[in-house]
């Protein structure tokens, strides 16, 4: 589905909710509640291994360094329905199947590029039927990862779609029940639908969305509720993710694959519905 189209499903849910009845439960309470939340994240990642191969070559680049890529706060861009999902985002919806527990779905839009000009260590062989430049055998030997070499991105982005189970912990909670503050713990598991951009060894660009792999994920944070049904969250979540078989040249059967560690931390506003 395209990201715009889903930025404005959200939007048309928001407004539904708010047709809802007023009545609900006191913040904290929720079973049998419905929610949704908006935001965004920033992310690093761990050095990561990665593995190419295809007709003419097979090697494994070591220890690769990788940051993300946010978006600069400007309002046409953050706040404009067409455009909120360039950034690094995060959207969930879930339902209380207890009180202060919680079940969801929901999208990390994360952002990997690789860093250029970095030195690393290659392991493999190139034919030069592949590139005259860089044919050989190597054996652990140093690599400056330059433009010619390797640009490699999951820009559009490093999508992690995933379940979550969720607890609250109150923290404090005001007398009247019109807001409080939660401690929150999750952990959750989910495919990787990254769009890849990568250029290999001089040859024909691949940008391309594909099912890569899975992950697993688990988070803490912070929930301030108020006006009973609204909240701000903040949380940082720590995950895994086992890529498998990323298109690396366009048309071919070239295939990169790497695991890695990230660090996301996001911060997101949404509403609970009051349903039963």
């Amino acid at each position: 589905m395209p990201m715009p189209i889903i930025a404005r499903c959200l939007m048309l849910l928001t407004a539904l909710c708010l047709l809802i009845a007023e009545a609900g439960a006191a913040p904290g309470r929720h079973k049998g509640e419905f929610f949704f939340y908006w935001g965004y994240n920033w992310s690093a990642y761990s050095e990561s291994d990665m593995h190419f191969q295809g007709p003419g070559y097979d090697f494994t680049l070591s220890e690769v360094t990788a940051h993300d890529r946010p978006s600069a706060f400007k309002p046409r861009v953050y706040l404009n329905p067409a455009k909120m999902t360039v950034p690094q985002y995060d959207a969930r919806i879930g339902y209380y199947i207890g009180e202060r527990t919680n079940i969801s779905f929901g999208v990390a839009h994360l952002k990997y590029v690789v860093t250029q000009l970095q030195g690393t260590t290659i392991t493999g062989h190139i034919d030069e039927s592949v590139s005259t430049e860089y044919a050989g055998d190597y054996d652990n030997d140093l690599m400056r990862l330059g433009y010619d070499f390797l640009m490699f991105e999951h820009t559009d982005g490093l999508n992690y779609s995933n379940l979550e189970i969720e607890t609250m912990t109150p923290l404090w909670e005001k007398g009247s029940g019109s807001q409080g503050l939660y401690g929150t713990m999750a952990i959750g598991a989910g495919i990787v639908t990254p769009k890849t951009d990568v250029t290999l060894l001089g040859g024909e660009r691949s940008d391309r969305f594909h099912l890569a792999g899975f992950g697993l994920n688990t988070k803490i944070g912070l929930k301030y509720e108020f006006l009973r049904r609204y909240f701000l969250q903040y949380f940082v979540s720590v995950g895994w993710m086992n890529l498998d078989g990323i298109p690396t040249r366009a048309g071919g059967q070239d295939t990169a694959d790497q695991n890695l560690l990230y660090l996301e931390h996001a911060m997101v506003g949404g509403m609970t519905v009051y349903t039963f």
